[in-house]
């Protein structure tokens, strides 16, 4: 009974110890701001709005027609002439 209650206390030391050491350490994930296309929305100017999304989820967006935010490309785009 006293093992197991040595080996209960010292796995929770442990993972407790790993966890805050992952915490600690781990790489914020990357976040784009995209341009992203709504269609359920009903009205013209809000069809277009602003999104963070991670980077990792970029390309799927890019493949169906949003794009990228920076200085020369502002959201929502501007209307064709």
């Amino acid at each position: 009974m006293r093992k197991r209650l040595i080996f209960l206390i010292t796995f929770t030391a442990v993972a407790v110890l790993l966890s805050a050491y992952f915490m600690a350490f781990a790489k914020p994930m990357d976040k784009v701001a995209i341009c992203h296309y709504n269609a359920d929305m009903d009205d013209g100017d809000d069809l277009w709005v602003a999104i963070v999304v991670a980077a990792s989820a970029m390309d799927a967006h890019l493949a169906h027609g949003d794009f990228l935010i920076d200085d020369l490309t502002p959201c929502p785009p501007p209307a064709a002439p």
